[in-house]
């Protein structure tokens, strides 16, 4: 395959499935840079600890390589791979639960996983303004709360979103909106409106 970088998603698929070396582990290579901050973001939402994202991160792409002989190109691949990364949080905190103490806790909330650089002069509001949003996610109900990750953390389309949650649209778009408004109040409480605005501006 000529120019990887340029390559669709559903040209890198084909390219892994038939397994001609070394162009398959070139376009895997080329799918794992495209979307790994995105899985460690989402992953990060659920575990709240940078070294146990990381682990559940490689996990999850491991499953991916393997299980990509018999992905259908009727969804895509990278809705498929974030219900992976979903299952796979969901699995690592029910192990949790069941191994009490197993999770380490210097990292549990930290600045955005999303910015690989924080500017010493915000750090301390960027902290308070994450801590505060961690606490306000973790109120919502459970359905609200997927949405939201999904769609903040792993910056998913309404309609990606949708196809991994297993639902319509319009209930992906209702959650999303019931969960801001949410968020908002808890945060108005917490912070004023100004920091709001500074925290959700990417949403």
């Amino acid at each position: 395959m000529e120019a990887i970088e340029t390559a669709t998603e559903e040209e890198l698929v084909i390219a892994i499935q038939k397994q001609t070396e070394p162009v398959a582990d070139d376009a895997f290579g080329e799918l794992v840079r495209r979307f790994r901050d995105k899985v460690f973001g989402l992953c990060y939402s659920y575990l709240h600890n940078r070294s146990t994202a990381e682990d559940v991160v490689q996990e999850v792409f491991i499953r991916a390589y393997r299980g990509l002989a018999k992905f259908e190109s009727r969804c895509k691949f990278g809705t498929w791979l974030f219900r992976i990364a979903t299952n796979a949080c969901l699995n690592r905190i029910r192990d949790t639960k069941r191994r009490p103490g197993t999770l380490p806790v210097e990292e549990t909330i930290l600045a955005d996983p999303r910015d690989d650089f924080v500017d010493p002069s915000a750090g301390r509001l960027h902290d308070e303004l994450t801590q505060s949003l961690e606490r306000a996610v973790a109120s919502l109900p459970d359905r609200q709360q997927e949405t939201f990750k999904l769609r903040y953390y792993g910056k998913l389309s309404v309609r990606d979103t949708a196809e991994v949650m297993g639902v319509e649209q319009g209930t992906v778009k209702a959650h999303y909106f019931a969960a801001l408004k949410s968020i908002g109040k808890v945060l108005e409480q917490e912070l004023g409106k100004e920091k709001i605005f500074y925290l959700l501006s990417e949403t």
